[in-house]
């Protein structure tokens, strides 16, 4: 990393360093890389970054704290984007996280780190923030916490396989992401017989009027829950998934019907029940 940092590269953009067994140690060299021009960084698939430390018989993570903390010294004014999947950073490294000092930073890719938390995260002051990917991020993420968040330029939000229960679902309502364009809540089931109904509900509830993309499959749709769908005012969805239930045969059509400005509905099944309905203008 030493020698990577000696680079004279004044124009670069974009550097991946995924899977590469990354410390803490290796980001201290990182920091100090003189990239005026970095727009995005990623860092994806480093576990080392989580710093352990032995002490007797016992151990202890500091959830990548330390790595976090020379990440955010460096100097990138045009940095957009990030990723951090499967880095193993947990509640004590978001903490850090938040005091990136980024004011054109738009991407933040969180999957595969199974935290505890997102409270420390959600008052990180970037209002430029555009996507945000928490898929597999959380044992059990608070939607309470996250619609707190200051994004109102939100576009992207993935927050798929999280083990969030309905209840905690039907709170993305409440939400106030007036630009949100792409929405993954799929496989985010906590009980075994979820009310698909009340996330239906939360969804024909909410205010997105320029949602584009939505994906809630990962547990059967009924044509109760569909009606509700069905009667979201989605002027621009181009791409809807979602499971249908065994007996439901009407649900497709009641999608083609929902929408009748739309010119062309292909629709195409993957496995035995998931059914994507594909909208084209």
């Amino acid at each position: 990393m030493a020698e990577l940092v000696k680079g004279k590269w004044p124009h670069l953009q974009l550097l991946s360093l995924h899977s590469c067994y990354l410390n803490h140690q290796a980001l201290t060299h990182l920091s100090q890389a003189a990239w005026p021009e970095l727009r995005e960084l990623v860092l994806g698939g480093n576990q080392r970054l989580n710093n352990v430390v032995i002490s007797g018989d016992a151990f202890k993570q500091d959830g990548g704290a330390k790595a976090i903390a020379e990440l955010v010294r460096c100097h990138w004014p045009k940095l957009e984007s990030l990723s951090l999947n499967k880095t193993c950073i947990a509640a004590k490294g978001l903490a850090v996280l938040k005091q990136g000092s980024w004011p054109n930073f738009k991407k933040l890719m969180l999957s595969g780190n199974h935290s505890s938390t997102i409270l420390d995260l959600i008052n990180a002051e970037w209002p430029s923030v555009s996507h945000l990917n928490l898929s597999s991020a959380l044992y059990s993420l608070s939607i309470a916490d996250l619609i707190t968040g200051q994004w109102p330029l939100l576009e992207v939000l993935d927050v798929s396989s999280s083990c969030i229960c309905e209840q905690e679902l039907s709170l993305l309502s409440q939400a106030y992401w007036p630009r949100l364009k792409c929405l993954h809540i799929q496989e985010n089931w906590s009980r075994e017989n979820p009310d698909v109904v009340k996330v239906a509900r939360m969804l024909s509830e909410a205010n997105w009027p320029l949602l584009e993309r939505l994906d809630v499959s990962g547990r059967p749709l009924n044509t109760v829950a569909a009606g509700l769908l069905v009667n979201c005012a989605w002027s621009k969805i181009a791409f809807l998934k979602f499971t249908r239930a065994a007996k439901e045969g009407a649900i497709a059509g009641m999608c083609r019907s929902a929408w009748p400005q739309l010119s062309n509905v292909h629709e195409k099944r993957k496995f035995s029940d998931d059914v994507h309905v594909t909208v084209s203008r």
